[in-house]
């Protein structure tokens, strides 16, 4: 009797676990009686949705840290309070600075100012003089970090970018040395999208000049944001830039009650526009977002505050817009969408009852193996694996991971194994029984024996995966994601899960008094 109640137990939390594994899948209609809901990102190939593959400017980004080089070098030699150094120009080139001196003797103060101020790191150029040109050249190791650097950076801007449209389920990777891949499960239409994240958002603030008495060498023309043929002569050296800003958010005008930006500054980007306005009160400056000038107030008086706001005649969905694209940051370079692939969500539909169909295949063909093998015992195989199944779809519902078609054959794999080690324990438990071991000792020796062969090939098996997981994207990486998982529950289901059930059901079969009759014999 007892025997009976700690069946129907384990079977009663075998239902539970397995309702609330497969509530994700479930039709609304079903899923509001499940006891505890779970939801399981579905990746691009069974949902449906977009793939967009982003290109980074890979010369852009060269060519603007080149210049950020270039302007640091000049202001160094013009810093009054280390001395002024002579020069005639300061140039770049595809990948290399050139610097010309007035006389031979300025040769070793450019270098000795440029070494000082630590405006280059010197393992990362070649140095070459000839006459009195000192020509800095970057070295491939140099611009292959660089590179490497900026694609992880608006990998994360691009992350941020679309987490805060409230798509949790999107899959953002690294293709090469120079792609992002998108996926967009479930979103047919990645207007709104495109729009986002192809935007640099380089946020600059510049003072207002007048054209006819201004250098033209130090000024550039500006168009104004929804009037393109409107232009706004400002300095081409901007006073502050977008890394002052700490948040940003859309507001109302007091007075207008128009949409407008909120942008909240750093410690010290409060103080660089407190600086900014108190040295230019009455002068117009200008405010930039990616070579439009968004607004260009006047400036009436000193601002040492947290907060400015950029009004202008945006609507609502502009100043949303914005506002994201500022507290997301902006991007290092420019972002090109070179290939764009749609997936109907009639095909992923289709995919997810094909890999439902694979699970199903593969699950009772594994337990007709072990009913042929091992006979009446195989309800202990059908109770664990039916739990390992479970117990991943959990996990990867808690852990926030994307399932897809290579994580389904992930945990197709993962039943052979857990197979395996059911097979192994219930090996070794047949050598006991068969060399005259009572069948209680023998069935707790077998489970004993298997265990630290199952464990070696366990952890040999994690091994490759945690590597395919770090350092893979994509297909793969859920691959990894899935088969990780199953080895873990594989190793507790195998311990308390077949174990348990196995020594409970010897423990109470009274009817067999020899090892003989046992049916793993």
């Amino acid at each position: 009797m007892r025997f009976w109640l700690k069946i129907s137990f384990v079977l009663i939390l075998l239902l539970f676990v397995l309702i609330t594994a497969i509530s994700s899948f479930l039709p609304d209609s079903i899923k509001k009686f499940a006891p505890v809901k779970t939801e399981i990102a579905l990746g691009l190939d069974l949902k449906g949705g977009s793939q967009i593959v982003l290109e980074m400017d890979q010369r852009q980004l060269l060519d603007d840290r080149l210049e950020q080089i270039k302007d640091s070098i000049k202001a160094s030699m013009r810093d009054r309070k280390l001395g002024l150094v002579r020069y005639t120009n300061v140039k770049t080139d595809e990948s290399t600075i050139t610097i010309s001196a007035r006389n031979k003797d300025g040769i070793e103060s450019i270098k000795d100012r440029i070494n000082s101020q630590q405006i280059l790191e010197f393992k990362g150029w070649d140095i070459d003089i000839d006459g009195l040109d000192i020509t800095y050249t970057i070295k491939d190791e140099t611009i292959k970090k660089l590179t490497y650097d900026a694609l992880v950076r608006t990998q994360d801007i691009v992350r941020r970018r679309i987490d805060s449209l409230g798509n949790k389920e999107v899959a953002i990777y690294q293709q090469g040395r120079k792609y992002i891949v998108v996926e967009l499960p479930g979103v047919e239409d990645p207007k709104q999208i495109k729009d986002l994240i192809g935007k640099t958002a380089k946020l600059t603030f510049h003072l207002v000049v007048d054209k006819e008495t201004s250098n033209p060498k130090e000024v550039i023309e500006l168009p104004i944001q929804n009037f393109p043929d409107q232009t706004i002569t400002v300095e081409k050296k901007f006073s502050m830039d977008g890394g002052s800003l700490n948040n940003a958010f859309m507001g109302f005008d007091a007075r207008t009650n128009m949409p407008n930006i909120v942008m909240e500054f750093t410690s010290e980007g409060m103080r660089l526009f407190g600086d900014l306005t108190e040295e230019n009160v009455g002068e117009l400056f200008a405010i930039v977002m990616d070579g439009e000038v968004l607004s260009y107030p006047r400036i009436s008086e000193a601002i040492y505050s947290k907060q400015a706001n950029i009004t202008g005649r945006f609507s609502e969905k502009e100043a949303q817009d914005l506002a994201l694209l500022l507290k997301s940051g902006a991007l290092p370079t420019s972002l090109d969408v070179v290939e764009e692939n749609t997936i109907g969500a009639g095909l992923g539909a289709k995919s997810i009852n094909r890999g439902i169909i694979s699970i199903l295949v593969g699950f009772t063909l594994v337990i007709l193996l072990i009913a042929l093998m091992y006979r009446r015992i195989c309800w202990v195989v059908i109770v664990s694996l039916t739990f390992n199944i479970s117990m991943i779809l959990i996990l990867l519902s808690i852990a926030g991971a994307t399932l897809t078609l290579s994580g389904i054959a992930g945990i197709i794999l993962t039943l052979g194994m857990a197979v395996d080690a059911n097979i192994l324990s219930f090996e070794m438990i047949r050598d006991k029984l068969r060399s005259g071991m009572h069948p209680i000792q023998a069935s707790s020796e077998g489970f004993k024996r298997a265990w630290q062969t199952i464990l070696d090939a366990n952890i040999t098996t994690i091994i490759p995966a945690l590597i395919l997981f770090q350092f893979g994207s994509g297909a793969v990486k859920g691959f990894a994601m899935t088969l990780i998982l199953g080895i873990l529950t594989t190793l507790f289901s195998n311990v308390f899960i077949s174990k348990r059930l196995f020594m409970m059901w010897v423990n109470n079969l009274k009817l067999y008094h020899n090892s003989s009759e046992i049916p793993l014999k």
